[in-house]
């Protein structure tokens, strides 16, 4: 079963139309993995929403410290 299986994979990779046929293939099963599996109803998307809507979060809070300091200072600050 593993001997034909290999032999279709070396002669998939000897041109660049296989190698990408075979890179497109992988990446379209690793895509389908990421959404369709889950781990005790936590999945990719999930986790990716949540530190995403944290980033968000934090980058609203440091522009409005930014705009206090602003504010109370009367010059903004460079780089």
């Amino acid at each position: 079963m593993i001997r034909p299986f290999s032999r279709v994979l070396a002669s998939l990779s000897s041109k660049w139309e296989g190698l990408f046929f075979i890179g497109f293939t992988g990446g379209a099963g690793f895509e389908l993995f990421k959404i369709y599996f889950s781990f005790n109803g936590v999945d990719y998307y999930s986790v990716l929403k949540k530190r995403q809507l944290q980033k968000e979060l934090d980058a609203f809070e440091r522009q409005l410290k930014d705009l206090d300091n602003i504010i109370a200072t009367g010059k903004p600050q460079t780089f």
